[in-house]
């Protein structure tokens, strides 16, 4: 099992233009493979490692909890890493959401869309706007 409850931070070096980025490993005890790139939130029902150690995928609600975006593919009963913070180019996004927009879930469990209004728990940032349902996003909001 993974050492739980030590991120790793990516720091960026003097004189470079590295973003830094904060990654976690969390466990797939949903009966599926999760896809990369899907936004993820804790799967609470799942206590094989303790309380808050395994993800699922994010619910498709605007305002539904969201850990951040998984960052590889991820079979059933397998350990995999999760952006928590930091900035990624295989984010689920609706196509066409342009740079500059705040982000909240949508319709879509896993897959993100711009906010619709100010009351809206924003997940994250457009850096590039999405196609074919990718895009580069920060992630933390």
């Amino acid at each position: 099992m993974p050492n739980k409850g030590t991120p790793k931070f990516i720091p960026a070096l003097p004189g470079t233009v590295v973003p830094r980025l904060e990654v976690d490993t969390f466990f797939n005890d949903t009966g599926a493979a999760l896809t990369a790139g899907d936004w993820v939130s804790l799967d609470l029902s799942s206590t094989d490692y303790g309380i808050g150690n395994s993800i699922k995928q994010a619910p498709a609600t605007a305002n539904g909890p969201v850990a951040g975006v998984l960052l590889g593919a991820l079979a059933d009963q397998e350990w995999g890493e999760v952006l928590i913070w930091g900035i990624t180019d295989i984010a689920n996004v609706a196509t066409g959401v342009t740079a500059d927009k705040l982000l909240q879930m949508s319709a879509t469990a896993g897959r993100a869309e711009e906010t619709g209004a100010t009351s809206e728990k924003s997940i994250g940032l457009v850096l590039v706007t999405a196609a074919d349902n990718v895009a580069t996003v920060f992630v933390g909001m």
